[in-house]
């Protein structure tokens, strides 16, 4: 074999040289590849702003201006205006008295299923609003906080049992964050300081572990649920008579379910 045909046989096992420079094939996947990560990410944290607007939104309202509250009243109405029909018509007033025993009781079984529902759905949206909740970052600069940490971790250390607790009484706790919080806890039971209690009360009243309760949209759906939930203990006595429901007007109308109350109405 020659040179030549040994070159030659060598190239061709080797194919046509590479052009030198950029492999834009595989930047431009990486370039997609990063651009799906950030699409991604941001509908990820629109659905989870989604979520928790309409819990919000669907939740704001007051109970008793709810689309099925509206239902009640106008369902109500029809009621009296079967009364007043029937009377008219000289129907026998036992038997008027019957049926709209029977349509208020269908009337308020339905009202109290409804209240069940509404329960459930609150205990949902609870779930939900504290799974999608994230309180915004309150550290602009992790670098600071991290010194910041460090200063007021060193001072507390060098405290003394004695200093412990004029200490704690010069300290603002509102302005502290969860870390020094439970710094200070855990100090305060090393020292068996009477005050551990009062800082630990501090903690659990705001809610320093579980910022989502502090938010307007959590303490409206604890709100509805307690409404909601003495609605329903008063059923279960067989204490509650009569319901607020929404008139036409937009104001507040208190219905009854005495039969007799109708009738002496018409």
């Amino acid at each position: 074999m020659t040179e030549s045909n040994l070159t030659e046989k060598i190239t061709a096992m080797r194919g046509e040289p590479e052009e030198q420079g950029v492999n834009t094939d595989a930047l431009n996947t990486v370039v997609e590849h990063q651009a799906d990560k950030i699409n991604f990410s941001n509908e990820t944290e629109q659905a989870r702003k989604n979520v928790l607007t309409s819990i919000m939104n669907n939740n704001k309202v007051d109970y008793r201006f709810s689309e099925f509250s509206q239902k009640i009243n106008q369902s109500y109405d029809e009621i009296v205006q079967y009364a007043k029909d029937a009377k008219s018509k000289h129907v026998e007033s036992g038997f008027i008295k019957e049926n709209v025993d029977k349509m208020l009781n269908e009337l308020k079984e339905a009202y109290f299923d409804n209240i069940d529902y509404q329960l459930e759905k609150i205990e949902h949206d609870k779930k939900l609003f504290s799974e999608n909740y994230q309180p915004k970052n309150p550290y602009d600069n992790p670098l600071v906080e991290l010194l910041k940490r460090q200063d007021f971790k060193a001072n507390l250390e060098s405290l003394s049992q004695t200093n412990f607790d004029s200490y704690l009484d010069k300290l603002d706790f509102n302005k502290l964050s969860n870390y020094e919080i439970n710094l200070l806890i855990a100090k305060g039971r090393n020292f068996e300081s009477p005050n551990t209690n009062k800082i630990y009360a501090f903690k659990l009243k705001n809610n320093k572990l579980k910022p989502y309760q502090n938010t307007e949209t959590w303490k409206t759906l604890i709100s509805n649920e307690n409404q909601l939930n003495i609605l329903k203990r008063q059923k279960q006595q067989n204490k509650i008579n009569r319901i607020q429901v929404a008139a036409e007007n937009g104001r507040i109308r208190s219905i009854g379910f005495d039969s007799q109350y109708i009738l002496n109405q018409i």
